[in-house]
């Protein structure tokens, strides 16, 4: 199936990078994105922005049906 660009923002964005990590994750391969792109999305100050744009939305329940006001006691536990 032959890759395709996809439209991001304003911008064309070409998709063979998505496509190599999927690629390195599916595979299990460490590519050089795969420690980076996780390491921003576990970070301290993205997990803390997240929540709180949850608590801004009142974020309804996840599947796990936990709730907003027990999200922070929780994550403060793990």
């Amino acid at each position: 199936m032959p890759e395709r660009a996809g439209r991001v923002g304003d911008g064309i964005a070409e998709s063979t990078g998505l496509t190599r990590q999927a690629r390195t994750a599916r595979d299990g391969e460490a590519g050089a994105e795969a420690p980076m792109l996780i390491d921003q999305v576990v970070s301290r100050e993205n997990l803390i922005r997240a929540y709180e744009r949850v608590v801004r939305n009142k974020g309804a329940p996840g599947v796990d049906g936990m709730t907003v006001d027990d999200l922070m006691p929780y994550c403060r536990e793990h």
